[in-house]
């Protein structure tokens, strides 16, 4: 959830064209980060929304060390202690940062390498190793996120903003897949041979490479306005319906042959909901783009401001469905050739 949120807020910093409200990093107006006083932040829009998304993605950072913390604790003593290192080091390098208020240099470096292999020789023991993995991928590619960020603001890089936008939904995507692998309901799943589900991991990844396709285009059009990415984005919208109902339809093919298919179920219904409901955000955002801002370039409203961001979040969720199709099609459905 605060992963969403978090990605919201970068749609808001990007949607008000606020991304270089800040114009230091990993500092703010020379204050290391959770110093910089309340007042002042509020006292401009868009510093508030711009060191707010900071804020949250300190957050995020957080909550996925915690993630991989508890992911080593249940992986037995050698995951643990490897896992102990691997955060002592990383803390020592966001100390090293701060000091220095520098990210590259050789100490950072020899401290980055060590917390990688720290976190190689974790993932190495085999319990648990799935959710373990998740855990380290998502907080490697928040990680790498705030480091793409904070690049874009010290090189005032258009380029680099819109790679930053489309790596935020990545980001949620891993982050979701951690959700996924950890419940309850994926440890207690046992896979059914059924033909059935022949084809399904093709639907699911046209799924997903169609919607992140579209999703780079939605980052292009946003950091850059125009005629092209906004023809090109229409174009994709049709793609993406196609993919999603033809997914959508053959999830429903599957489920009378997979019992205990709950999580099929409600992959299938985000799937549909959150397809309907892009639609409805995509239109209102664009109608407010063209009529109520003038374009583009023109000043944002309320109302681009809301639908505009909203569409972006839905964008993400669309994505995780894909993924999340393709997750629950593997853990439940096995090949009856191979079974």
């Amino acid at each position: 959830m605060t992963t969403f949120v978090l990605l919201l807020a970068g749609g808001l910093v990007t949607t008000y064209r606020v991304g270089m409200a800040v114009n230091d990093w990993p500092t703010t107006f020379g204050y290391s980060m959770l110093s910089y006083p309340l007042d002042e932040m509020l006292e401009n829009a868009g510093v508030a929304q711009e060191h707010s998304h900071r804020l949250l993605g300190t957050l995020v950072g957080i909550l996925t060390l915690i993630a991989m913390g508890v992911s080593a604790s249940a992986g037995g003593r050698c995951a643990r202690n490897w896992m102990l290192a691997a955060l002592a080091l990383e803390v020592a390098l966001v100390v090293c940062v701060v000091m220095t208020k520098a990210v590259f240099g050789p100490i950072q470096a020899g401290l980055f390498a060590s917390v990688l292999a720290a976190l190689i020789f974790s993932f190495r023991a085999p319990a648990e190793r799935l959710v373990r993995g998740a855990a380290i991928g998502a907080h490697l590619a928040v990680v790498f996120q705030g480091l793409l960020g904070g690049t874009r603001v010290l090189e005032n890089s258009q380029q680099l903003a819109f790679l930053h936008g489309t790596c935020a939904q990545l980001v949620f995507v891993v982050v979701v897949i951690l959700f996924v692998v950890s419940g309850d309901a994926w440890r207690e799943a046992r896979p059914v041979a059924s033909s059935a589900g022949a084809g399904l991991s093709m639907f699911a990844w046209c799924g997903i490479l169609t919607t992140f396709t579209q999703v780079v285009l939605g980052a292009w059009l946003r950091h850059t306005g125009g005629t092209l990415p906004l023809f090109l984005h229409l174009v994709g919208a049709l793609l993406v319906t196609t993919a999603i109902v033809l997914l959508w339809g053959r999830l429903g093919r599957v489920l009378p042959c997979v019992p205990n298919a709950a999580p099929l179920i409600g992959v299938r219904r985000w799937l549909l909901s959150s397809l309907v409901l892009q639609w409805l955000l995509g239109t209102s955002a664009l109608g407010a783009i063209l009529i109520l801002s003038g374009g583009f370039e023109g000043p944002v409203t309320a109302t681009e401001g809301i639908t505009a961001t909203a569409h972006v979040g839905i964008g993400a969720l669309l994505l995780s469905a894909t993924v999340a199709a393709l997750l629950w099609s593997r853990r439940l459905i096995a090949d009856p050739a191979g079974s």
